[in-house]
């Protein structure tokens, strides 16, 4: 009667973790009814929008105060230079960059061989407060820098909403961990400590990966990235993919896949729940025989 009974227990409450998965319902403090009660829901979703008004109304009221504020955007500019020298007009580059508060983050330099007349060459990869490129730019015509402007290319990406996006998600995302934290000072069984421990590690890092990206987007849009290809006249310019074009490359790639992955985790987390429950409860009735 009693193995009856443990079995009929079992499947009642498989059922009924089932119901509550395809409800779509998310009570990280569903261990304490008490607890819950008085903790509000926390979303199961760090990428999506909770479907409480108050949230939505909170990201409305950010993304219409965008409208007619100055954007934020990613300015991506690529300028060729004809140079009869390669050494003083890398000089000269770097002494403007400094005057424009910006900073050189790479650059190749082939100075040339003077015995065979090689021609001097280089590429750099500089950065620059956007308010500071027409100032830049004048620069390099200068006599000073032995160079003039052959080519210029720009484009810029607008990422106002996207921030306003990342800025509601990691305040929602704040709120979530603070209420996992305060169901964890309530716990009182093992098992209750055990999953919250694991729910806030979750969340916690979930939050991690959006300021990530929020610093990111924030860095590209205070400074304007410039690649500079300095070549000798009658002569092609001469790039090459160095470090830091690889560093950028992977850091974005991390990014994503770091993003996709822990949205994926999210979505499939109410299904691994019914699925360590019913192992716990299998146990159970295998230990009982």
């Amino acid at each position: 009667m009693m193995r009856r009974g443990l079995i009929t227990i079992a499947i009642t409450a498989m059922t009924a973790l089932l119901l509550g998965a395809c409800a779509g319902g998310d009570d990280a403090g569903g261990v304490s009814d008490a607890a819950t009660s008085e903790e509000a829901p926390i979303a199961d979703d760090a990428y999506a929008y909770s479907s409480s008004a108050g949230e939505v109304a909170d990201y409305d009221a950010k993304a219409t105060n965008t409208i007619g504020m100055d954007r934020d955007l990613i300015v991506t500019i690529g300028l060729g230079l004809e140079s009869t020298d390669a050494a003083r007009t890398v000089a000269v580059i770097n002494t403007l960059v400094a005057n424009a508060g910006g900073l050189v983050t790479s650059s190749e330099i082939g100075y040339g061989d003077v015995m065979t007349g090689g021609e001097g060459w280089a590429t750099m990869v500089v950065r620059i407060p956007p308010d500071q490129i027409d100032r830049f730019t004048a620069g390099l015509d200068d006599p000073a820098t032995a160079a003039r402007i052959t080519s210029e290319n720009r484009s810029s990406a607008d990422v106002t909403d996207q921030l306003v996006e990342l800025d509601v998600r990691i305040d929602n995302q704040r709120e979530s961990v603070d209420a996992i934290r305060r169901l964890l000072d309530d716990a009182v069984a093992l098992s209750d400590v055990v999953m919250l421990e694991r729910e806030l590690n979750d969340r916690q890092t979930e939050l991690e990966v959006m300021l990530a990206q929020q610093a990111m987007l924030t860095d590209r849009v205070a400074l304007a990235t410039i690649t500079i290809d300095i070549y000798a006249p009658g002569t092609t310019p001469q790039r090459s993919t160095g470090i830091s074009d690889g560093f950028a490359d992977g850091w974005g790639a991390f990014i994503g896949a770091g993003s996709r992955v822990i949205y994926l985790l999210a979505a499939a987390s109410p299904f691994l729940g019914v699925l360590i429950a019913a192992g716990v409860v299998l146990g159970i009735i295998r230990r009982r025989r």
